[in-house]
């Protein structure tokens, strides 16, 4: 059954969310060929086990069953851990695109 943050994210914004039993979650949209992930958030005490990593994977595998070509995030330089998604998003394979504005960076990865 969806949560009432499930039903608002795909009532207001058209996006899915995947939780992994109470330790994170990623957001993402499929429009057209690319899939964007809006959010991935980890606990705190679950960071740097491989949990981020799975979730973009069971996104991945959503984007690549939906047709995708590619998966695209956003690294928000004003934020707490920006260094941390920096870091996290280029590990995972993710190439840095371009600067949409002086506190984002659009990153991409062909699927």
């Amino acid at each position: 059954m969806d949560s009432l943050f499930q039903k608002y994210l795909k009532e207001r914004k058209r996006e899915d969310v995947i939780f992994s039993e109470g330790n994170g979650f990623i957001c993402y949209k499929i429009e057209g060929d690319i899939c964007l992930i809006t959010e991935c958030f980890v606990d705190e005490n679950k960071r740097k086990v491989g949990l981020g990593s799975e979730l973009v994977d069971r996104v991945q595998d959503i984007a690549i069953s939906k047709g995708c070509k590619e998966i695209q995030c956003y690294v928000r330089l004003n934020t707490n851990c920006s260094e941390l998604s920096m870091m996290a998003s280029l590990s995972y394979g993710f190439k840095l695109s371009h600067s949409t504005d002086r506190d984002s960076i659009l990153m991409y990865m062909e699927i």
